[in-house]
């Protein structure tokens, strides 16, 4: 009798291993679900560096060394200019997109960017520029 209980027992639980699990609901949509941008995957930013090229017209570039999450992603940014009247703002974001099906191994990739800012008809001031939320530098246009 004791081994009965004891098989009925067994099979209970091996059926409730069985059974379908609750799934967890996703993230909502607009949330940062795994530290990434709302543009893509991350791109890791090491330093940023400020150039500006004496020559006419001034030409101004960004050059940004860090590392993408793995080889398969790659290098991406967009910048927009907010202007504060006599400053000017530059925010630049840098980003990684990859294809989210493609097997890649799971290695930093390092990578070094310059990044030219488009300067033809802006307006004369003082300009602050930002990667990723942090300060490069600024500079005054026409230098």
């Amino acid at each position: 009798m004791k081994k009965i209980i004891l098989l009925i027992g067994l099979i209970g639980l091996l059926l409730g291993a069985c059974a379908p699990t609750e799934e967890l609901p996703g993230p909502l949509p607009g949330d940062d679900a795994g530290g990434t941008s709302p543009l893509g995957s991350p791109a890791y930013v090491d330093s940023a560096e400020l150039l500006i090229m004496e020559s006419y017209p001034v030409q101004v570039a960004v050059w940004v060394e860090g590392n993408l999450p793995t080889p398969c992603h790659e290098f991406r940014y967009q910048y927009e200019i907010q202007d504060f009247g006599a400053e000017k703002r530059m925010d630049i974001t840098v980003y990684s997109e990859a294809d989210p099906v493609a097997l890649c191994t799971q290695v930093l990739e390092p990578f070094e960017e310059r990044i030219l800012l488009d300067m033809e008809n802006m307006p004369e001031g003082k300009y602050v520029v930002y990667v990723n939320g942090e300060l490069v530098g600024e500079f005054n246009y026409p230098a």
